[in-house]
């Protein structure tokens, strides 16, 4: 059915992005730099079995599985044998018999070279193969060794980790936006001795107001503290 096909092609257009940005998110937040390159060594190859292992053990009962039911059924991508499924396994992803667990084939090359790149520069490097990523992703690349997914997708597993680097910063704007949205039309009353603002919930003429709800140490943009100001909206005035 066309309705079909329009949602199938519509998930498909974002799910897989979104979810190399999580996983990026992911390295961001819990990467901190090691005491040596041993210790990365060891990071490196701990991502790997979790990923490369349980990848080579499905291919392969998908593998036989295929063999043993294209004897009863119809069974579309069928190896030529063990050894030759694996070979494409770990060749040609996508031309294997496992072809849909292509996203661990690409993961397992991103946790094998980015925590190299984030020791020696935790900054730049994310910033970096962004930008490499970008450059390179007009051009053809081959499927051998799932280069050609692992250049398009470069890019969202770079902006996964500039975002978990910086989630404090991100959550913290979420938040402010989340107390613009939910204040609009909330009248602000000032206290000069005090240098803050109130919550007035009830009208003008009513003296009830209450405290501020905004909570302390959060960060203050200029930019964002202007706007909110200008707007009549409720702000913390230092």
């Amino acid at each position: 059915a066309d309705w079909y096909n329009l949602l199938r092609s519509a998930i498909y257009s974002f799910h897989m992005p979104l979810f190399m940005v999580l996983s990026g998110i992911s390295l961001g937040l819990s990467w901190k730099v090691l005491p040596n390159n041993f210790a990365v060594l060891g990071y490196v190859r701990k991502r790997l079995q979790k990923l490369v292992i349980p990848y080579a053990l499905l291919g392969l009962v998908i593998i036989c599985g295929k063999l043993v039911a294209s004897r009863f059924i119809h069974v579309d991508n069928i190896p030529t044998g063990v050894v030759s499924g694996l070979l494409d396994l770990f060749l040609r992803p996508m031309a294997s018999a496992a072809s849909f667990l292509w996203f661990i084939y690409v993961l397992s090359a991103y946790f094998l070279v980015f925590p190299w790149l984030l020791q020696q520069a935790p900054r730049v490097a994310p910033w970096a193969m962004m930008a490499l990523g970008i450059v390179v992703y007009p051009f053809a690349w081959p499927s051998t060794f799932n280069i050609a997914n692992i250049v398009m997708y470069l890019p969202f597993f770079s902006v996964g980790i500039l975002l978990g680097q910086h989630w404090r910063k991100a959550a913290s704007v979420q938040f402010w936006w989340w107390e613009i949205k939910r204040s609009v039309g909330v009248k602000i009353r000032r206290r000069p001795s005090a240098g803050s603002a109130t919550f007035c919930t009830k009208p003008a003429n009513r003296k009830s107001c209450t405290k501020p709800a905004i909570r302390r140490g959060l960060p203050k943009p200029d930019a964002i503290k202007r706007f909110i100001v200008s707007g009549g909206l409720p702000s913390r005035v230092a």
